[in-house]
């Protein structure tokens, strides 16, 4: 029989054939992926790789000491990132780099570019090595997948997949990054592919290699654990579909799960020494990322949010799918629906997607890249509805040579197509974002965009300019920018005006609002030296520090080319960026008190009169050389004016003779210990005199005798002669470095910042400043000493400081004082005033607060006589005031000046009740009085009485033999629950009395039940009963809140006295027939009704 078409061919043209057909194209997207993944793997650095180098080291270094539990270094896990890192490398990097890795944490923070200048790019070319092992790895998924592909649906659909997964863009860009994703990715869609060839086929040895890819995927990012349960899954799903036998199912089950255990067990060498805790890590760090969201935010739809939501992944998804994906997915849900010989690896490929979406969705950290491993099956199903497609419409033409040639084409379009919209892109891969949603245009105000892209072109571009290697640039992505700058990069923590070159903003950076302070000064408001922009997108803006260009304008515009200089705190920018004829001198950078002295004088030397001085302390406030600095400015010159700007002050001052001869003393020695463990040495005033607009600022010097246990806070309290406070400031006791007490250590020196902020227009005058320190935690004092161990009162005195006058007005809501106009002399005025109460009893102190201002220059120092007269004209109070101080007379006030300050008057102890004025008198110099006086107010003096007061309701009573009751009043006889009762008891001294008695009030309800009371000595306590004179009339006021709950009805009062110190025994209370009261509490002739609530809150 001759032979026909079907005749089978030998071996090895079959071995030829299916080598041609499948092989060489493996191999050629194998090829392909690597062009593509090797080409430029130094282009950028993306976040965390510097993490994973690091790791990596350790990872290898712990298995060449053995020490196995060196490689779990993190839970995430990464093992084969790690396993593949350090063997790409260019060079070995153990020996040089363990030290600095044993913390990978540090490797993406300042402590790398503090090590040395020249390590982040000495870092940064390991990593580029490295990435050669992620990108190897993913090519062979490439190529693996389109084999694996070819077995499952064909030639024509690998060629298509592959095709598809060569260029996906995002799969790509993570694929050329040492990270985890790409790689646990690419093993799991291996896993998913060989899964679907074992259930469709029943073939164990591809149900063995899915459990081996998903172990492996599961070693390098744990999410990949999905695979498990998802082929759990699967198995029982082909069972039920196929009727297989619940043993069939368990027998396939442990021909996935055994060879998955042993994958993910013996490449992980923690694994061997120490699994409890190796699994325990893995799967807390798993359950933290989701149960934490973002904590510096994520972006999504128009905002910054810590969780985007539910609605994220899908809307990122259509973002970073190509458009030939978006279109074939599409395609390819039909066919999940039609009946055909593939729809169960559709279910299984749709599943997987829609699944792991699902399980991404239910964490609350989310990023586009968490669900990086859904790509490579929607490329399968992309390839799935796209060939369809292509055949329904080449079915449709019905031209053999077309039908011929299809499939070439289409993957030949595809190829082609696919390489013109994504290489454009190269090396930025990361920049691509689909087009039918707009492209970049769209994401960037949808999504949180960039990986590190585009800021590889700002440190080409900063390279490139003048003196590039000796420039400052602050940016927050210090690990993907430092490496790539010849300059010195600096995080915003450390951005310092002075110094700082250029400022630069990544885009995520300010879609999330990061660095707000920088950002409100620069960003959208100064025109940026230079703007990064790729495929649409603005990545990157360069601002080049602008802080001195303000002062400098300022400067220009008002300072005497004959008669001024400028002298900066420090070395800055600003002295090479002056053009002008003003001399500039700068203080020395070393903080050195001499040199800085020699630099002032040689600055006031010749015909120079007056200093601009630029200062850009606001970060070195604690520095004990910039307080130095502002004392001799304040001790040889006269401030001027002073005006404020963005991170730079500017003041002129006007030299004295003989400016700057010799150095003000600043140090004043303390020696007081703070509860054993602290020593505060010394001292200084940054300015010899303190304006109320400027505060108190000073500088502390500790000394450490020992470790310090605790974290110590001191205040600072402003102290007048009068005994009151008059500003304050509250200041956590840290180093320059911002190190709390509780990380001093014995010996330690530390220099700490004190502030008070002081009470507008406060008179001019010497003032006590003191100290209190306490503990930050227990907000507790802590026990002080002086150096003879002797105890201290905390707060305790520091020194004085001297208060000076002030040309600014203050804000008139800021004093305490009601406005008033009152011209007192022809350039004086009263401008307001007020007391601390209306009514007091004998023997009070009245504190009458006035404000004055100055209206022009005045000669006369002025005083201030005030009295309390009562109707008849007698002096119940009286004293007379230096108007502001007596360091600071009317004679030296400034025009405009305005002051307030407290004086107090003592009422007689001899007064009786009545209804007082408060009345002031202008003296001059000599003591006489200018014009009439002026009435201030009316003030009700009470406590002691003539007779009865008509007002009050008599009833007599007797308490012992020494006290009688001779009536009473009530503020009203109606009150309703929540509300006071005021009650005015009056009592007359019969005989000298030997016991100080507490009087009782009570509000007694309907039935007895005690619904309100007040206890309280006479006058508050102010008058004792001891101290009563025989036939004096005591007036005492009472306050009963009365109960929320108590009942409408009629109410009694009843009162009593009982002496505290006898065991609150009571005094016998007898009526005026004689009779001793119950209780002995007497019932006051009166009756309070208590209204309803609800009735009484009708209109």
């Amino acid at each position: 029989m001759p032979h026909t078409a079907t005749t089978r061919l030998p071996q090895g043209r079959r071995v030829a054939r299916a080598i041609g057909r499948y092989v060489l194209p493996a191999v050629l997207l194998t090829c392909l992926a690597l062009v593509v993944r090797l080409r430029a793997l130094d282009a950028f650095v993306s976040p965390d790789e510097f993490r994973w180098v690091c790791r990596s080291i350790n990872f290898h270094h712990g298995l060449r000491t053995g020490d196995l539990t060196k490689t779990l270094q993190t839970g995430h896990p990464g093992v084969l990132t790690m396993w593949v890192g350090v063997p790409a490398m260019d060079e070995d990097p153990i020996a040089e780099w363990h030290a600095f890795c044993v913390d990978a944490n540090l490797a993406s923070s300042s402590a790398l570019h503090e090590t040395a200048e020249e390590a982040p790019a000495r870092f940064a070319s390991l990593l580029f090595g490295a990435r050669r092992g992620v990108a190897i790895v993913t090519a062979l998924c490439v190529g693996a997948a389109f084999l694996l592909l070819a077995r499952l649906g064909g030639l024509r659909l690998a060629l298509l997949g592959g095709v598809l997964l060569l260029l996906d863009p995002f799969f790509l860009a993570h694929s050329r990054v040492l990270h985890l994703d790409a790689i646990a990715s690419g093993l799991l869609f291996l896993s998913l592919l060989s899964l679907a060839i074992g259930l469709r086929e029943d073939h164990a040895g591809y149900l063995a290699l899915s459990g081996v890819c998903t172990g492996l995927a599961a070693l390098n990012k744990s999410p990949a654990m999905f695979g498990a349960p998802f082929a759990a899954v699967a198995i029982v799903g082909a069972a039920l579909l196929d009727r297989r036998s619940p043993t069939w199912v368990l027998r396939r089950g442990l021909v996935w799960g055994l060879p998955a255990a042993l994958a993910f067990g013996a490449l992980w060498p923690s694994m061997w020494v120490q699994p409890i805790a190796t699994l325990r890590l893995v799967f807390s760090t798993a359950t933290g990322y989701a149960g934490q969201p973002h904590s510096s935010d994520n972006y999504f739809w128009f905002a910054a949010r810590p969780d985007p939501g539910v609605a994220f992944y899908p809307v990122a998804l259509l973002f970073r799918l190509t458009s030939w994906t978006t279109l074939g997915s599409a395609l390819a849900i039909p066919l999940a629906v039609r009946r055909g010989p593939h729809r169960r690896t559709l279910w299984l490929l749709w599943g997987f997607v829609l699944g792991y979406i699902v399980l991404m969705t239910l964490g609350m950290k989310k990023f586009d890249r968490y669900i990086l491993p859904v790509f490579p099956p929607l490329q399968a199903l992309a390839a799935a509805g796209l060939w369809a497609g292509w055949d329904g419409f080449l079915r449709r033409i019905a031209r053999p040579w077309v039908a011929q040639h299809g499939a070439p084409a289409l993957v030949g379009g595809l190829l082609a197509g696919g390489a013109l919209a994504i290489l454009p892109h190269a090396p930025h891969y990361f920049a691509y974002y689909n087009p039918l949603l707009g492209g970049a245009h769209t994401a960037d105000d949808v999504l949180l965009i960039g990986r590190g892209e585009g800021l590889d072109l700002a440190a080409d571009y900063l390279n490139h300019l003048p003196n590039a290697a000796n420039a400052e640039v602050v940016a927050r992505s210090m690990s993907t920018f430092a490496p790539l700058f010849v300059g010195r990069t600096v995080s915003p923590y450390a951005y310092d005006p002075a110094r700082t070159d250029y400022i630069v903003f990544y885009v995520n950076e300010i879609q999330r609002g990061h660095m707000p302070e920088l950002l409100e000064r620069y960003y959208g408001v100064v025109e940026p030296l230079h703007v990064v922009r790729l495929h649409g997108i603005d990545y990157v803006y360069i601002y080049a520090n602008s802080a001195h260009e303000a002062p400098l304008a300022w400067i220009e515009e008002h300072a005497d080319p004959a008669t001024d200089a400028i002298v900066v705190n420090r070395p800055s920018l600003l002295e090479t960026a002056y053009r002008g004829p003003l001399p500039v001198y700068a203080l020395p950078g070393a903080e050195d008190e001499d040199e800085a002295l020699r630099t002032l004088q040689q600055a006031a030397d010749g015909a120079i009169e007056r200093f601009w001085f630029v200062d850009y302390g606001e970060r070195r406030r604690n520095s004990w050389f910039d307080c130095w600095v502002d004392h001799q400015l304040g001790y040889h010159a006269d401030l001027v004016e002073e005006h404020a700007f963005t991170d730079v002050s500017l003041s002129l001052w006007e030299l004295r003779n003989d400016a700057f001869a010799r150095a003000a003393d600043v140090r004043r020695h303390v020696g007081v210990e703070i509860d054993g463990e602290l020593a505060l040495v010394s001292y200084g005033l940054c300015a010899p005199e303190v304006e109320w607009t400027r505060g108190l600022h000073g500088i502390l010097e500790w000394h450490a005798l020992t470790d310090v246990s605790r974290d110590l806070s001191v205040v600072a309290y402003i102290v007048g002669p009068d005994g009151r406070t008059w500003g304050q400031g509250d200041r956590w006791i840290v180093s320059e470095g911002q190190a709390p007490t509780g990380h001093w250590r014995q010996d330690d020196r530390v220099m700490s910042e004190m502030v008070a902020d002081l009470t507008p227009a406060l008179a001019p005058g010497i003032y006590t400043v003191e100290l209190e320190v306490y503990d930050r935690a227990t907000r507790e004092r802590v026990p002080v000493r002086d150096a003879s161990g002797t105890p201290l009162d905390n707060p305790f005195a520091l020194g004085t400081v001297t208060i000076g006058p002030s040309r600014c007005a203050p804000d008139p809501e800021h004093l305490p004082v009601q406005p008033h106009e009152v011209w007192v002399a022809p350039t004086l005025k009263l401008a307001g005033w007020s007391v601390d109460r209306s009514s007091l009893y004998f023997g009070d102190r009245l504190a009458v607060a006035m404000s004055w201002q100055a209206a022009d220059s005045i000669t006369e120092d002025y005083a201030v006589r005030l009295q309390l007269e009562d109707p008849e004209g007698g002096i119940l109070a009286h004293g007379v005031f230096p108007v502001a101080s007596p360091e600071h007379p009317t004679s030296a006030w400034l025009p405009g000046e305005v002051l307030w300050r407290y004086y107090d008057l003592t009422v007689a102890k001899e007064a009786t009740a009545c209804n007082a004025s408060l009345n002031l008198t202008l003296l001059d110099g000599d003591g006489a009085a200018v014009g009439e006086p002026v009435t201030l107010m009316p003030v009700r003096i009470e406590g002691r009485y003539h007779a009865l007061p008509a007002s009050a309701h008599p009833q007599s009573a007797r308490l012992g033999d020494t006290i009688r009751l001779l009536g009473f009043s009530v503020d009203s006889p109606t009150v309703q629950p929540g509300q006071t009762l005021e009650v005015a008891l009056y009592w007359r001294a019969e005989a000298a009395i030997a016991a100080q008695y507490t009087v009782f009030t009570h509000l007694l309800g309907p039935d007895g039940t005690l619904l309100g009371q007040e206890d309280s000595m006479p006058l508050d306590g102010r008058y004792p009963t001891d101290r009563w004179q025989e036939g004096e009339i005591i007036g005492d006021r009472y306050h009963i809140t009365v109960d929320e709950e108590a009942p409408p009805g009629r109410y009694q009062l009843g009162i009593g006295m009982y002496d505290w110190a006898a065991g609150m025994q009571s005094v016998p209370i007898y009526d005026e027939w004689g009779e001793r009261q119950p209780d002995d509490r007497l019932m006051l002739d009166i009756e309070i009704t208590v209204l309803d609530q609800h009735m009484a809150d009708r209109p």
